[in-house]
């Protein structure tokens, strides 16, 4: 009898626990002039790093309907790109949104090759919800504060505390006194904040203190995020700069210590809980090595420190993703992989690409550029074939068409092609065709970006290929 009521209550709390993390999010609706289309949704796993995370993704029936469900733990914001369009939800555990999408329209070619263009952005409607639903909220109250803004904004900057915006927050809590949402209310509070930053809180100290200090992290929420960003951007680097953070420098390039650094910022007092300690070290680390603050390799052992001795998740989560992040993409990290076809429908990654120079080409055919430096490349391909290969990524639609130009051309270096669900193109912070990388033979990029083979690649090349049979004489003189 006993071994029954143990097993029961085992089934019962697993059962428990397993609709705890279940919390499952369902969109679902009708829009026919997406049909066949891939609706895949993303959020942003942290907003200091804005990693994308794919939630999930669905296809869009014949007759326009689809349907996807997927687990969300905590309130988020969402999007996905809607041709020409970014939809933008915030979404709830155990919540079914019923969407409604405006009629689709295309990316022209020129957005399509175009690597500045971003899609325009809008609030996806909800169907199926009331007004006290959070997408509604945040709709209705950004309206609002927009429009007050936009008539306003040149009379606070002038008036500071005697522009009254403390009348005008009133105004905006009394529409929204029976609302309870957290999210919501964490949201308002910090575009109050904001608000106020811009009229009399001209201090980043006295925000620091007022709005973050002892107060719970929110990483997910837009609005904490937001402000947090702007009041601790470059915080390692302004506080090493006062008596009290003067040893910042030495705790980060000397000590190499996170809980030295730690115990530096304690020291301003304003930050006494941990979480919102290590939140604006990461973001400290993250802008200084954008920066170049502080050395590169020095900032990824105070990454991986956080990553083995934090006992926060998400600190974890955020020094993971700047260690992922493209802003490694510098000298002497690693370069980014990926897994590509080639003209072969082969699978080609980076790291199966042997122990050799790799010069890495993202090219367009309708670049004129890239045609023109196709014909250089390949003078270089037939030049130094021993000293480094070429490979192409094609960004155009139709990979048949490179491959054909290629063939007509003779170009017989390795060409393979992007496709939709590759970040190759995110990962290189590709912003212009062509661009260049070199990348040495244990997968370290050299030179990031690259001059072109019209500019002086060969020169620089020569250079570091020099140093590299150099490294390699010595390296083989030790082993003697």
């Amino acid at each position: 009898m006993k071994k029954i009521i143990l097993i029961f209550i085992i089934f019962f709390i697993s059962a428990i626990y397993k609709n705890s993390f279940s919390q499952n999010v369902k969109i679902y609706g009708h829009a026919p002039t997406y049909a066949g289309d891939v609706f895949s949704f993303k959020y942003y796993s942290d907003l200091i790093t804005f990693t994308e995370i794919e939630l999930g993704s669905c296809k869009v029936s014949e007759n326009g309907d689809f349907e996807i469900s997927f687990p969300v733990q905590k309130s988020i914001q969402a999007s996905v790109i809607l041709g020409a369009y970014q939809g933008l939800i915030f979404l709830e555990p155990n919540t079914q949104y019923e969407i409604v999408l405006p009629s689709k329209r295309e990316k022209t070619e020129a957005d399509k090759i175009n690597p500045f263009f971003r899609e325009d952005e809008f609030f996806i409607g909800v169907k199926n919800h009331n007004k006290k639903e959070l997408n509604y909220l945040i709709a209705d109250f950004n309206l609002r504060y927009n429009i007050y803004m936009d008539q306003n904004y040149v009379k606070i900057l002038k008036l500071g505390y005697n522009a009254d915006v403390e009348s005008q927050i009133k105004i905006f809590d009394s529409l929204y006194s029976d609302i309870k949402n957290p999210y919501f209310l964490d949201y308002i509070e910090y575009k109050y904040a904001s608000l106020r930053h811009l009229a009399y809180i001209r201090s980043n100290e006295s925000m620091q203190a007022k709005f973050f200090g002892k107060k719970p992290v929110l990483y997910q929420n837009i609005g904490y995020m937001y402000l947090f960003n702007n009041i601790f951007s470059n915080f390692l680097v302004l506080y090493s700069k006062t008596e009290k953070g003067k040893e910042i420098p030495v705790d980060i390039m000397d000590k190499k210590s996170v809980a030295t650094v730690k115990m530096t910022v304690h020291d301003w007092k304003i930050l006494e809980n941990d979480s919102l300690v290590e939140l604006v070290i990461l973001k400290g680390l993250f802008d200084g090595l954008h920066a170049r603050a502080y050395p590169q390799e020095t900032v990824r052992e105070l990454l991986d420190s956080i990553i083995v001795r934090s006992k926060i998740d998400e600190s974890k989560l955020i020094a993971k993703n700047i260690l992922n992040s493209s802003n490694f993409l510098l000298p002497d990290f690693p370069a980014p992989d990926f897994k590509l076809k080639n003209s072969q429908n082969r699978e080609i990654t980076l790291s199966s690409n042997g122990e050799r120079f790799i010069y890495l080409t993202f090219c367009n055919l309708k670049s004129y550029t890239c045609l023109q430096e196709l014909d250089m490349l390949k003078i270089f391909h037939e030049k130094y074939p021993e000293y480094f290969d070429i490979i192409t990524v094609s960004v155009d639609e139709d990979f048949s068409e490179t491959i054909k130009y290629f063939n007509e051309h003779n170009y017989k270096w390795q060409l393979v092609t992007k496709n939709e669900y590759s970040k190759i193109l995110k990962d290189y912070q590709i912003k212009a065709y062509p661009t260049y990388f070199l990348i040495a033979p244990d997968k370290k990029l050299k030179l990031a970006p690259a001059p072109s083979p019209a500019g002086d690649f060969e020169q620089q090349f020569g250079v570091i290929w020099q140093a590299y049979k150099n490294q390699e004489r010595r390296e083989d003189y030790k082993k003697d």
